[in-house]
C-alpha cells in the first residue's frame, strides 16, 4: 500500500507531540509521520517519537515497509530557508500545523510572540505541496474563540471569533492566535474560489481545532511546565494567584480528534471539497479550586498535599494595579466554552440486533485527565509533590 505523509509541525511540543504519538501509534500502518521541529538533531527531545514509533511495531509485531517517523526541520523564527520548508512539505497528504509561541508575557510581544506565529502560519500556507495535500489542519486555541468583550452569560462556540484581544491589553497571545486562524480562514476561503473555477489542484480541506487548556500525560520533562503547569503548582501547593475559571481538556482528546479528522479525509472521494471547518474541544469548564479539590480527591493521591493557593484578596486587589487588562479580565470573569460540537460530528449510530452503539468521538474524563497528567510527572518525571502531614501520635 502506498504510503502516506502527514507532517505534524511542533511535534516535540506538548500537545504537537500527543498528535504526532497518536499518529504513530493508532493511525492506519502505512501511514508516515514527518514530524516537524525546530532542531532535527535534538535525540533528547526526540526520544517520545522515536518510542512511540517502536511500540506500534512491537504491537503490529512486524516492521513496516519504510520508516514510519521521519524528522525534518522547520522553525517558525526561520524565515530565511525557503528550500527547507519546502522539503518539509513535499508529498504529504495531510499537514497538522500546530507550532506556535506559546507565551503571555514578554517586553517584546509582537516580535517574540506574535510576529514568528503569524510568519510560520504564512509559511506554511506558502510551501504547502498543492500537488499531494488534501487536508490541512491548524491547531488554533479557544483564545481565538472567547472574546471579553462579551457577557458572562453568554456561551461561546465555533461561531465565535475574539474580537477583544490586542497587543495593548496585554493578550499577545490571544491576538496572534485569532489573527493567525484568521489568515488560514482566508486562506480555505481562496483555496475554495480556485476549485470552483477548476483550476486543477487537488481538492483541500481546511479544518481549525481550537481546544481549551490541555491536561494529560507529560511525554518529556519540558511538557510538565506547559498547560500541565497547573496540576504542578498544586502538586507543590504553589500560588495560583487567583481561583481562574478554565475551560479544560485532554491533550489525547485533542490528538485522537485529529486522528479522526485525518482519517476521515482521506477515506472520502477524493473530488470532495469541504470549506473551512472550526471545533471547539472543550470538556469542561471548572474552577482551580474545583480543579484542585477532583486532585485531592483522587485515590492515587492520597498521601499528597494537592491543593489550590491563592493570594489573600487584599493583596490580589494590590496586585491588579499592576496587571495588564488580560490579567485583570482572565482572573474576574467566568467565560464559557462548549465543545459538543465536535462530539456530535464523529456520532455515528451503528444498529447491531437493534442496539445502537455510539462509535464516535467522546471526552476523556477530567478527574481520569487530572490522575494522568499528575501521576506522569511523579512516577516520570521525578516531581515530588508535599506529602500530607500526619496526625501527632
Amino acid at each position: 500500500m502506498e504510503r502516506v505523509v502527514v507532517c505534524v509541525t511542533g511535534a516535540t511540543g506538548f500537545v504537537g507531540g500527543h498528535i504526532a504519538v497518536e499518529l504513530l501509534k493508532s493511525a492506519p500502518f502505512h501511514w508516515v509521520v514527518r514530524a516537524c521541529v525546530r532542531c532535527s538533531a535534538d535525540d533528547a527531545k526526540l526520544s517520545f517519537l522515536r518510542a512511540a514509533e517502536q511500540e506500534r511495531e512491537q504491537k503490529e509485531g512486524r516492521a513496516a515497509a519504510c520508516a514510519r517517523l521521519e524528522i525534518a526541520r522547520f522553525d517558525i523564527d526561520d524565515d530565511n530557508n525557503e528550500q527547507q520548508d519546502r522539503d518539509a512539505f513535499r508529498d504529504a497528504a495531510i499537514v497538522v500545523h500546530a507550532a506556535a509561541k506559546v507565551a503571555f508575557e514578554s517586553s517584546q510581544a509582537d516580535t517574540e510572540i506574535v510576529q514568528p506565529s503569524l510568519r510560520g502560519t504564512q509559511r506554511v500556507l506558502m510551501h504547502l505541496d498543492r500537488s499531494t495535500t488534501r487536508l490541512l489542519l491548524f491547531l488554533s486555541s479557544i483564545a481565538a474563540v472567547r472574546s471579553f468583550d462579551q457577557p458572562d452569560t453568554h456561551v461561546f462556540t465555533e461561531a465565535d471569533w475574539n474580537s477583544w484581544s490586542t497587543l495593548a491589553n496585554g493578550d499577545a497571545y490571544g491576538y496572534a492566535k485569532t489573527a493567525a486562524e484568521r489568515m488560514v480562514r482566508d486562506f480555505a476561503q481562496a483555496e475554495l474560489q480556485k476549485q470552483q473555477q477548476h483550476r486543477g489542484h487537488v481538492p483541500l480541506q481546511v479544518v481549525s481545532v481550537n481546544p481549551g487548556v490541555c491536561l494529560g500525560p507529560a511525554l518529556a520533562k519540558a511538557h510538565t511546565k506547559a498547560s500541565p503547569l497547573i496540576v504542578r503548582q498544586m502538586l507543590f501547593a504553589n500560588s495560583l494567584v487567583a481561583d481562574q475559571q478554565l475551560a479544560v481538556v485532554d491533550a489525547r482528546d485533542v490528538a485522537r480528534f485529529v486522528r479522526m479528522v485525518a482519517e476521515r479525509a482521506l477515506a472520502g472521494p477524493s473530488a470532495t471539497y469541504v470549506d473551512y471547518q472550526r471545533f471547539v474541544l472543550v470538556c469542561d469548564n471548572l474552577l482551580l479550586s474545583e480543579l484542585a479539590a477532583l486532585l485531592h480527591n483522587c485515590a492515587d493521591l492520597a498521601q499528597y498535599d494537592v491543593r489550590a493557593v491563592f493570594d489573600h484578596p487584599f493583596k490580589l486587589w494590590c496586585k491588579s494595579w499592576l496587571m495588564s487588562p488580560f490579567w485583570r479580565e482572565s482572573f474576574a470573569r467566568r467565560c464559557v466554552l462548549d465543545g459538543s460540537h465536535a462530539v456530535s460530528e464523529f456520532r455515528q449510530a451503528e444498529s447491531a440486533s437493534g442496539v445502537e452503539v455510539d462509535t464516535g468521538f467522546s471526552y476523556t474524563d477530567i478527574r481520569d485527565s487530572l490522575r494522568d497528567t499528575a501521576l506522569t510527572m511523579i512516577r516520570e518525571f521525578g516531581i515530588t509533590p508535599r506529602a500530607k502531614a500526619t496526625a501527632a501520635s
